[in-house]
């Protein structure tokens, strides 16, 4: 059974076929009465684009945007843990290889660039995978 993640936000623009929605992610204690005293509350606004062909929705309408909770993780593991994992490797290799701990730190470092560079490339084919649907907020 796959749980579904959900954000209320508001239509801000649309074009071809494509709706921007504006969503204010809030992180788990910003609603906390303390947290003008404490550096961890946070918040971000963001703009998500979700592919609609219905002509359904117009700019101002409140919605919600749902996802699987998978892609949640997917998400984690391509922006943190895959990187670690690189480092790690590389720093691994370089120390085997003999090389001092800032050299093989900077080859870590280093494998980094072309780890983002395929991401980059393959971000087409990530916006197909993690994908969001709209519905209205019944008002």
């Amino acid at each position: 059974m796959s749980e579904n993640i959900s954000h209320p936000g508001i239509v801000e623009r649309i074009e071809n076929n494509v709706v921007y929605v504006h969503i204010t992610q809030y992180s788990a204690c910003a609603g906390c009465h303390a947290k003008s005293a404490c550096t961890a509350a946070d918040k971000k606004d963001k703009i998500i684009e979700v592919e609609d062909s219905s002509g359904n929705y117009q700019i101002g309408d409140a919605v919600v945007l749902t996802g699987q909770s998978s892609m949640g993780m997917e998400a984690v593991v391509l922006a943190f843990v895959c990187p670690v994992i690189v480092v790690l490797i590389a720093v691994i290799i370089g120390s085997a290889m003999g090389w001092k701990e800032t050299m093989a730190g900077l080859l870590g470092l280093c494998m980094l660039i072309p780890y983002y560079v395929i991401l980059y490339v393959l971000r087409e084919k990530l916006k197909r995978h993690f994908v969001f649907r709209l519905k209205k907020l019944k008002e």
